[in-house]
């Protein structure tokens, strides 16, 4: 399987085959190990926050929400040009 061609469907039935077995076998081993510790868990999750500062910052994304921002902004101003409560 390869990039170069169009995925078929023996393709994507293997894929899904995988990760549930994946997803079986990460519940088995949770089963045997049982969760981690409170203190492990929050060594974990504190490795998942440093992620977030290792992305640049997505400049669609950002124009977007702010593009966003100004439409709210608009609808709440003629809202309350009518009366209406947010």
């Amino acid at each position: 399987m390869g990039y170069d061609r169009a995925m078929q469907p023996a393709d994507v039935k293997r894929w899904a085959a995988g990760h549930a077995a994946a997803a079986r076998r990460a519940l088995e081993l949770l089963r045997q190990e049982g969760p981690p510790a409170p203190a492990e868990a929050f060594e974990h999750a504190m490795e998942l926050c440093t992620l977030v500062d290792v992305a640049p910052a997505d400049q669609v994304r950002l124009r977007e929400e702010e593009d966003a921002r100004r439409a709210w902004a608009k609808v709440r101003a003629w809202a309350a040009s009518r009366g209406a409560s947010r």
